[in-house]
């Protein structure tokens, strides 16, 4: 009998302890490195998600490097905003579009200004309510509208979310977006651009290159199984309306791998 046969029965064997293993000792390796983050400063003094929030918003439970993103994120927006001119403290009402278990928005205890916070998963925002006092949350739906009043907020960001929305929603929540916002008020978001392009198909290249939207996953938005690809094209003729470009920042958004930042102002 070949010797790689006879030791396949056991090499399967020996994964499926080790699998075993790894899921019994999971909680454990989870509280240590919560304890860590906690030690080291980077909690910011605040509780820690649970596991599966963490899993739910990175696709892993290195909560450690989760936090550290969202402190990354964090300076992301204040170097984007500091480049044109502004700053976090400038304005009043905030809004976290996307917010998840609060990783980016638990930077912001400090601020004087009113910080809110709204994802479509239920279980993230009882998560920031019950741990993230100093903000104000809500559940959405996938689809728009929300529950806020008309010109409610002076600043809104977007961190990962039109990068996992089909074209539809992409044009729903943008208008609801600029509902929501005041006039010249301002509008972040991140988006898979041109760094990205070497990821796709070739026939995906082609659509990004002819100025079409490329989208993965279309049936599961909303969730990181599916990936939407932005040309530069696609971005002025379907993101700007209603609003002035005020920059595009190729891979600026720090904490999310190699995403764009765009800064809109609503007219």
């Amino acid at each position: 009998m070949d010797e790689s046969m006879s030791r396949g029965p056991l090499l399967a064997a020996g994964s499926k302890a080790r699998r075993r293993l790894n899921h019994f000792l999971l909680p454990l390796r989870y509280y240590v490195m919560s304890r860590r983050c906690e030690r080291n400063g980077v909690a910011n003094g605040l509780p820690v998600p649970p596991r599966e929030l963490t899993f739910l918003v990175g696709g892993g439970y290195n909560l450690e490097r989760n936090l550290k993103n969202g402190i990354l994120s964090a300076g992301a927006i204040r170097r984007s905003l500091s480049k044109n001119g502004l700053a976090l403290e400038d304005f009043h009402d905030i809004l976290d579009f996307g917010c998840g278990p609060g990783r980016i928005l638990r930077n912001w205890g400090h601020l004087q200004a009113n910080v809110y916070g709204t994802d479509y998963n239920r279980k993230s925002i009882e998560w920031c309510e019950k741990n993230l006092s100093f903000a104000t949350f809500a559940v959405n739906d996938l689809e728009p509208p929300t529950s806020w009043p008309d010109a409610k907020f002076d600043f809104i960001y977007a961190f990962s979310v039109f990068t996992h929305l089909g074209e539809d929603l992409q044009r729903a929540w943008l208008s609801e977006l600029r509902r929501i916002l005041r006039v010249g008020g301002y509008l972040m978001l991140t988006i898979h651009g041109q760094a990205y392009f070497g990821t796709l198909s070739p026939a995906e290249q082609k659509e990004f290159s002819e100025g079409l939207l490329v989208v993965q996953g279309q049936s599961k938005a909303g969730t990181n199984s599916c990936g939407v690809y932005h040309p530069e094209a696609w971005i002025r003729r379907n993101l700007t309306e209603g609003f002035q470009v005020v920059d595009h920042i190729p891979e600026g958004a720090t904490g999310t791998g190699t995403q764009d930042i765009l800064l809109l102002q609503k007219r």
